[in-house]
């Protein structure tokens, strides 16, 4: 469940983007993204019920084991791709041709946005900064160090160019670069230090190094095929890049072997990890604290409750599967009486 403060959103100017994520996650359904399941609101805050996930993220995990086996990452990155081509796709399916200004670009792909299920599965999250591609998308967005080089692309004139979805193969080379080698490509102290001599600024020097740099790849953890695929998704011209035809040049590239990708397609392959029961995240102590005095001192107007007129939603597909789950239940262990609910009319599903 995430809550969101109506007050804290107020404060941060954040409605739109709160929309936006509501609206991205209400199209989206795949084994490969977490996916709404409901979303309500109280006076006081926002919620979004989504797909449980309590395996902890890959930014948790590569932090504990430093890197990933090959079986691991060609797994975490192939499921990656599929939940890419979703968004991607998205609109396509529903406005009729393809055309890149139709898709979705997902913008935010890094490790820690890639979550497991109990069972060792993954899916990507966090919809917030994902948004319909148009002729005019422009401005850097995610997370430095991952964002594509045609994010801060000028014209003659000093005026951003537009880009669309191949930023997120841009993204998922960093990813898969960071799985094999423990770090992102564009984060490592060389980045961090190029152009040291003429620029002050270490996230100007991490841009300028995301823009002109060229990784290193150490054989002792890249194969010859796993260092072509990185390069060919790290490319800094999206014209050259790996998967700007779409997601089948990168399934079909030899770094993924034998990988059924029918069988994957279909959530049927088991995980090559799956975490244990414990917390799997970093204490509070490192994460820090998210307790806002400022926001708590907002005040709320019946405008700021109207803004989020509509937030409610109810996915069919997640009814249908608790109704059918209550049912299992009930014929297991016979009817189910709520003392509490008695005198209250209920509909019958049959």
């Amino acid at each position: 469940m995430k809550v969101m403060s109506r007050r804290h959103i107020k404060l941060k100017k954040s409605e739109e983007l709160c929309w936006n994520e509501r609206r991205i996650l209400e199209r989206v359904n795949s084994a490969f993204v977490v996916s709404l399941k409901y979303a309500f609101a109280s006076d006081t805050d926002l919620f979004l019920i989504l797909d449980l996930m309590t395996g902890g993220d890959l930014g948790f995990h590569l932090s504990q084991m430093g890197t990933f086996t090959y079986e691991m990452a060609r797994y975490y990155v192939a499921r990656v791709v599929l939940a890419l081509d979703h968004l991607h796709s998205q609109a396509r399916r529903s406005t009729g041709p393809c055309r890149h200004h139709h898709d979705l670009v997902y913008r935010d792909l890094k490790p820690e946005n890639i979550l497991l299920g109990d069972d060792g599965r993954s899916r990507i999250s966090d919809m917030g900064l994902a948004c319909r591609v148009t002729p005019h998308l422009t401005g850097a967005c995610g997370t430095r160090g991952y964002w594509a080089p045609d994010m801060r692309l000028r014209d003659a004139d000093g005026k951003r160019k537009p880009y669309d979805c191949r930023v997120d193969w841009f993204s998922l080379g960093c990813v898969l670069y960071e799985f094999l080698g423990g770090v992102c490509p564009f984060r490592t102290e060389r980045a961090k230090n190029w152009c040291i001599e003429t620029i002050p600024e270490k996230e100007k020097r991490i841009d300028k190094a995301t823009m002109e740099m060229e990784p290193e790849y150490h054989p002792d953890r890249f194969s010859p095929w796993a260092q072509d695929l990185c390069a060919k998704l790290l490319a800094k011209d999206p014209d050259e890049r790996l998967g700007k035809g779409g997601c089948i040049d990168i399934m079909l590239h030899p770094w993924f072997g034998d990988l059924d990708w029918d069988r994957l397609a279909q959530d049927q392959l088991a995980p090559p990890f799956v975490p244990n029961r414990d917390i799997n995240a970093a204490p509070r102590r490192v994460i820090g604290s998210f307790v806002d005095g400022h926001s708590r001192k907002t005040a709320l107007n019946r405008a700021d409750r109207d803004v989020f007129k509509g937030w409610e939603y109810t996915g069919e597909a997640a009814f249908q599967e608790e109704v059918v789950e209550f049912l299992r239940y009930q014929a297991q262990h016979g009817d189910v009486e709520d003392s509490s609910a008695r005198g209250v009319l209920c509909c019958a599903v049959s």
